[in-house]
């Protein structure tokens, strides 16, 4: 057997296989074989790994942390927008914390018998409107990222965080502080962690971490956090 001079392209073989087939001619073993591994590695996908994160307290598993991801040179995420719901129930918002990419919006919803006085300061996007018992609140969106501490002016224990973001990848802990992100491309990420109740001051945790192809072990993360207000007392919060 003639060996070439060159090696042959993998799409050059197939095409020259699929030819000889439409003559009549039958190929070698060896040639299927050759064939069969060059679709097989033609058909392999690329390499993903899943990576999950533990967050708490120190002591207790944290809910309503905001994982961050980011990776040097990885394309941005398209997303379609999207539009959340707040509602107002029981004189407390629901959900406690909302994760928006940018772009997105919320309308506040008031399932209560009494209106409530939605209202932020925030740079992010300063509003305030009254809702009406048993009725939505008009659309807003947040086009710039950071976080929007929201209060209700006629009821000062209620108060909803909002947090927008245009990393590529971001999620929020479960109730029993745990994220999981699937599909990342191995490589070494910037790890950003947040939560509503970090101690005054606090700017959260940045740090960087390694994703290989098989994912791993889960990360650790450890946010110090205030202790849950009690329900009579005003909120810490800046508005």
């Amino acid at each position: 057997m003639q060996v070439p001079d060159r090696p042959l392209h993998p799409r050059s073989s197939v095409v020259r296989y699929l030819r000889d087939m439409g003559r009549g001619k039958q190929p070698g073993l060896l040639q299927r074989a050759l064939l069969l591994a060059m679709l097989a590695a033609c058909a392999v996908p690329a390499s993903a790994a899943t990576l999950g994160i533990r967050v708490d307290d120190g002591r207790t598993p944290l809910p309503d942390a905001v994982i961050e991801l980011e990776a040097a040179g990885a394309p941005a995420i398209a997303n379609a927008r999207a539009q959340h719901v707040i509602d107002q129930k029981d004189e407390t918002f629901v959900p406690y914390l909302t994760l928006l990419r940018r772009g997105d919006s919320i309308v506040f919803r008031n399932s209560d018998y009494t209106r409530h006085h939605v209202y932020t300061f925030s740079p992010v996007h300063p509003f305030e409107f009254v809702v009406p018992s048993g009725s939505t609140s008009e659309s807003v969106t947040f086009d710039r990222t950071g976080v929007v501490a929201i209060g209700c002016n006629i009821h000062d224990r209620m108060i909803a965080y909002v947090f927008v973001t245009e990393a590529p990848w971001a999620a929020q802990s479960d109730s029993d502080g745990n994220t999981v992100f699937e599909d990342l491309p191995p490589g070494r990420y910037v790890l950003r962690a947040w939560h509503p109740r970090l101690r005054s001051g606090g700017r959260g945790e940045q740090r960087e971490i390694d994703v290989p192809a098989t994912g791993g072990a889960p990360v650790s993360v450890t946010l110090r956090v205030d202790a849950p207000p009690r329900p009579a007392d005003r909120e810490r919060s800046d508005y």
